[in-house]
């Protein structure tokens, strides 16, 4: 089989050198003295092989291989660089720049022939490929061109990819100005009309949302829902739709584009839905829409932007577990005492900021010392555990359940009515009451007491509506236990 070799170098001896000993070799040799004759060559010639020295008259010998290789159908050439002196970082930048191997001009010509050799076999082009370079349409642009525009394209790309880890290193404890800074970041590089991100948390979220970026238009609320309920209806692992699941709030909306108001999602010409995971587990997703016919995986960073959003997303939802854990109660799996404070105060301030129905329950195991003293604390933990495990299957997601404080477990009701409080309660006292608890074959019966409060309207703060719920529940264990009773502060 003939084998070619390209010999790039303006140093006429070298040269002639080189070649008589490779034609003695069989070698069918061309010879360019720069780099624009080398890359017209190549198409025409097809070497097997192409052997550069390290200063050519135009560009360096790293960036011609580097410009080549950025043609697909020209990887499978190897790249062979002689220099004068070959320093480390010589070979640093030698691989950066997909060239296979550095040699000293003064190497033993034995030596070089090995590398040769080892060359050729390692990447043996098959004649398919061969007629595919032959027939490939060579560009007319220079090779000064070409090089300039890839070294433009690498300095966008560092840029980019930076950028994203400067992001992601700077505000991953914040996801609010994390999702702001990543739809900055993407809208400068991406063209589209609207894209939605979504961080999925290591605990169970109340809600899961998926917030938008509105570009040079606006769109009607039923467009966003028709959106998101396609977008979580294609991440893996997702539970059923359901309204009071999942929610969307927009982040950037450009409303003064109201003659550019996009009513129905069939007005997009073009979107991209991407779920994200990590050791099979959804950690979030990205979604593009835009009104010009495109495809959006033909963006020129696609594959960066992939690989950055994916260590994005993993770093945001590994931070939420550390998070999660300092908030969660390691027995129960519940949120903890401290959480609840936090909790409680914001939904408080936030029902009497937007006028809306509240209620906090507690719940307190009856007779549990007697559990602890008569059976074990082991005991006393698995019915903490079993008891936590009913609350968390009775309520909706939108609800908030606390470890409050040894056996009492609290509950945040948002948008609800005492009656309805009072009726969920009650359900839940009697599932309390009706349960067999088996632990280390010893079954027991339990009951529960429960108290119950709202946001009156004449109480001041958060911390007044807990007394009442306190002191229900103190009623309630007062008068019988295993019953729900509520506090309205009109009789003590």
């Amino acid at each position: 089989m003939e084998r070619k070799i390209l010999l790039i170098d303006k140093d006429e001896n070298f040269i002639k050198f080189i070649q008589e000993r490779l034609q003695l070799q069989n070698f069918v040799v061309e010879i360019a003295k720069n780099t624009t004759e080398a890359y017209f060559k190549i198409f025409e010639f097809v070497p097997n092989i192409i052997v550069a020295a390290y200063d050519i008259e135009d560009i360096s010998a790293l960036q011609f291989c580097k410009t080549l290789k950025s043609h697909k159908i020209l990887r499978r050439i190897p790249f062979l660089v002689l220099s004068e002196n070959v320093k480390p970082v010589d070979k640093y930048w030698a691989e950066k720049s997909d060239v296979q191997s550095v040699l000293r001009k003064d190497t033993p010509y034995e030596e070089v022939m090995l590398v040769i050799e080892e060359l050729l076999n390692e990447y043996e082009m098959d004649e398919e490929t061969k007629e595919q370079i032959k027939n490939h349409p060579v560009s007319s642009e220079s090779i000064q061109s070409q090089t300039i525009k890839l070294m433009k394209n690498e300095i966008e790309e560092y840029t980019f990819l930076n950028a994203f880890r400067d992001m992601v290193n700077e505000y991953h404890t914040d996801e609010k100005a994390l999702i702001q800074n990543t739809f900055d970041l993407l809208s400068v590089f991406l063209e589209y009309d609207l894209a939605g991100i979504f961080f999925n948390h290591a605990q169970e979220a109340n809600k899961y949302l998926l917030h938008f970026d509105i570009k040079n238009c606006s769109v009607s609320n039923f467009v966003l829902e028709k959106v998101k309920r396609d977008f979580f209806s294609k991440m893996p692992n997702m539970k059923e739709f359901s309204i009071t699941g999942f929610g969307h709030d927009v982040v950037n909306d450009s409303n003064e584009n109201l003659d550019k108001r996009i009513i129905s999602a069939n007005e997009f010409k073009a979107s991209l839905i991407l779920p994200f995971e990590f050791e099979e587990k959804l950690i979030g997703g990205v979604c593009f829409y835009s009104k010009q016919e495109q495809n959006f995986m033909d963006f020129i960073f696609y594959d960066i932007m992939v690989r950055e959003l994916t260590s994005l997303f993993k770093t945001s939802y590994l931070f939420s577990g550390i998070e999660f854990l300092s908030v969660t109660d390691g027995l129960t799996g519940l949120s903890n005492r401290r959480q609840f404070d936090y909790s409680i105060n914001r939904e408080f301030n936030k029902s009497r900021k937007y006028p809306s129905d509240l209620c906090f329950a507690i719940l307190d195991i009856d007779h549990f010392k007697s559990v602890n003293d008569n059976y074990g604390h082991q005991y006393g933990d698995y019915v903490l555990k079993e008891v936590s495990s009913i609350i968390k299957n009775s309520f909706r997601r939108s609800d908030m359940i606390y470890r409050y404080g040894g056996e009492e477990i609290g509950i945040i009701m948002t948008e609800t009515t005492i009656p309805s409080a009072m009726t969920m309660m009650e359900r839940l006292r009697k599932k309390i009451e009706t349960h067999e608890f088996i632990f280390n074959g010893i079954q027991i019966s339990l009951t529960a007491s429960i108290g119950v409060s709202s946001n009156m309207d004449k109480l001041e703060d958060a911390h007044q509506m807990i007394e009442c719920a306190d002191k229900a529940l103190y009623r309630a264990k007062e008068t019988g236990r295993n019953q729900v009773l509520t506090y309205s502060g009109e009789d003590e």
